[in-house]
């Protein structure tokens, strides 16, 4: 049985698809939905937050709800790209080249507002036509996302994957596997040092998990014991109790995968310590790239090519314009680097 809250929803974006109701308009009120088709309150307000998620409407704040300017073909003319990077008065203006912004300068008017004053220029962001790149976004910025969804913004998030938004973004779960791949030939024992899962860093729970999938996948070999995780800023009170672990027993894994490049060097340094080398006594797979660590023997980074997905940006540029319902999301493999001697 189909529901009223899709009847309702249907038949609104009827109205706006045929012309009755055209980008700008402000809706019927609630009161007057209510009226007209018998539904209750609770019905309306879903309906209409149907047509919001999906950006057919939004709302402003005492105001009403209005028709989206996407729905009547209003292009991108000019991006946005906010970045937790960037400090300072320079919100809104255009950078140089070699930046995100400044490069997307010679195909569109770009400009850049760092993450900071995301909230205080809410309405500057909201303005027709403008859409929003947002460049390894913090999760406290979520409720800044919902706010231009609702006023049908177009969003790119790069390196982050939140609810549903259009993305470019590692693929952790197939360069993991690559990796694992790669030092199961040599042992099939695995452990794993990662940083505690946090809410603002979403991308450490989804390399955890592609690292407990490809151990499964590949049959590998991971027990309780040889997993750890802990507070970042606390690494190096647990250094020693990870170390001793690996590095002072007969019984430890050949291969570890550390989810945080930070960890390896200390990691390596401890090990060494305890007359241990990395490459005969053990193996890593690390997540990220450290050019420190290219001379160190038995090491493989997972590289992260950002470069790669800022040159996406201006193809969801172009596919938003031809159709701005189209959902993009990308992923992007990292690449394999091996160490020296590897």
């Amino acid at each position: 049985m189909i529901r009223k809250t899709s009847i309702l929803s249907e038949r609104i974006l009827s109205e706006i698809n045929s012309g009755s109701l055209q980008a700008g308009d402000v809706l019927p009120s609630r009161q007057q939905y209510m009226r007209r088709y018998k539904y209750s309150r609770g019905t309306v307000d879903a309906a209409i937050g149907m047509l919001k998620r999906d950006g057919h409407v939004y709302s402003r704040r005492g105001g009403g709800t209005y028709v989206s300017g996407r729905s009547a073909g209003v292009r991108i003319e000019r991006v946005v790209v906010v970045d937790g990077g960037i400090s300072g008065h320079v919100a809104f203006r255009r950078l140089e080249s070699g930046s995100l912004a400044g490069g997307l300068g010679t195909k569109i008017e770009s400009a850049v507002c760092p993450a900071d004053d995301v909230y205080a220029n809410l309405d500057e962001l909201c303005r027709p036509g403008n859409a929003v790149v947002w460049m390894r976004p913090s999760f406290k910025l979520y409720l800044a996302m919902t706010h231009l969804a609702s006023a049908s913004v177009p969003q790119l998030l790069i390196g982050r994957d939140y609810g549903g938004y259009d993305h470019v973004t590692t693929d952790a779960c197939e360069g993991i596997l690559c990796g694992l791949r790669v030092l199961a030939e040599r042992s099939r024992e695995f452990a794993l040092i990662s940083d505690r899962s946090d809410p603002d860093r979403p991308y450490i729970s989804e390399r955890q998990i592609a690292f407990y999938r490809g151990c499964v996948e590949l049959g590998l070999i991971l027990r309780p014991e040889w997993i750890f995780d802990f507070d970042p800023a606390q690494f190096s009170q647990e250094l020693s109790r990870i170390g001793r672990t690996f590095f002072m027993r007969e019984d430890r894994p050949r291969n570890i995968f550390i989810e945080n490049v930070r960890a390896a060097p200390p990691l390596i340094a401890f090990a060494e310590a305890q007359g241990k080398s990395c490459g005969k006594d053990f193996m890593l797979l690390v997540f990220d790239f450290d050019p420190d660590l290219l001379g160190c023997e038995g090491v493989l980074m997972l590289s992260q090519d950002w470069e790669a997905m800022r040159a996406m940006v201006w193809d969801w540029i172009k596919s938003k314009n031809e159709d701005a319902g189209r959902s993009f999301k990308r992923r992007v493999v990292p690449e394999l680097v091996f160490g020296k001697g590897n």
